[in-house]
C-alpha cells in the first residue's frame, strides 16, 4: 500500500487499484472500498438474485473501513481475519452475511484449496454444515456462481477444487452449503434456501 499526504490529509491508494503518471487514476473499486482490498465486487450480484425464503433478501453490503490489524477472536491466515460468526451458533445466510457485514467482512469465500483447507482446520470447529459466500447462479460449474464479495468465481472457480453437486437455483436455492470432515462434501457443494440454520464464518480482508 502506498501513502500520499496532500493539503494535510493522507490519501491512500492500492498498489494494484492505482496507477502514477502524470495524474494516479484510480479504478472504481478503489474509489468504493477506499483502496487495498484487492479483487472485490469486480462481478456485482444480479439485480434479479434473490432468495425468496428470506423476503427476496439479497447481499448488498461494501467494506468501506478495512482494517489493518485483526481485532479479539479473530485469526489472521495470509491477508484476512477470521472467526466464527455467533460463536459457532446456527443461523441464516442473511444473519451470518449481516454478522461479518459489521466485523468489515462477508461471509468467507476462499481465494484456492489451500486457504479452504486452512478454514477447514483450524476455524470450522464441528462437523456440520457451514454457508459459503456464493450467492446465486446456475448449473454445477461453481464458475457461474456469485460471491458476497464480488470476487470473480470465473478466475478463483477453478483453484477451488468444488463443484456443485446440484444445479443452483437462482431465487429459490440460491446458497451455497459445505460440510467439514466428510468425505462426500468435502469437495462439492449442496444448495440451500438460505433460511435454514447453518455454520457461518466471517472473513474480514485487511488493507
Amino acid at each position: 500500500m502506498l501513502m500520499h499526504t496532500y493539503s494535510g490529509h493522507n490519501f491512500f491508494f492500492s498498489v494494484f487499484g492505482c496507477a502514477s503518471s502524470a495524474s494516479v487514476v484510480c479504478s472504481k473499486f478503489a474509489k468504493d472500498v477506499g483502496g487495498g482490498i484487492q479483487g472485490y465486487y469486480v462481478r456485482p450480484i444480479p439485480a434479479h438474485c434473490h432468495a425468496r425464503h428470506l423476503g427476496r433478501w439479497r447481499p448488498t453490503f461494501r467494506i468501506t473501513e478495512p482494517w489493518s490489524d485483526c481485532r479479539d477472536g479473530f485469526r489472521k491466515y495470509k491477508s484476512a481475519c477470521y472467526k466464527l460468526a455467533r460463536g459457532n451458533a446456527n443461523i441464516n445466510f442473511r444473519d451470518g452475511e449481516q454478522t461479518c457485514n459489521r466485523h468489515q467482512g462477508h461471509m468467507v469465500t476462499w481465494k484456492d484449496r489451500q486457504e479452504f483447507m486452512w478454514i477447514h482446520n483450524n476455524i470450522a470447529n464441528q462437523n456440520k454444515w457451514y454457508w459459503v459466500g456464493t450467492f446465486c447462479g446456475q448449473g454445477h460449474d461453481v464458475r457461474n456462481l456469485y460471491t458476497v464479495t464480488g470476487e470473480d468465481m470465473r478466475k478463483i472457480g477453478p483453484r477451488w477444487g468444488f463443484r456443485n453437486a446440484h444445479n443452483i437455483n437462482m431465487n429459490n436455492q440460491p446458497c451455497n452449503i459445505w460440510h467439514r470432515n466428510n468425505g462426500t462434501w468435502i469437495k462439492q457443494f449442496h444448495w440451500s434456501s438460505c433460511n435454514e440454520g447453518r455454520g457461518a464464518i466471517c472473513k474480514s480482508p485487511l488493507a
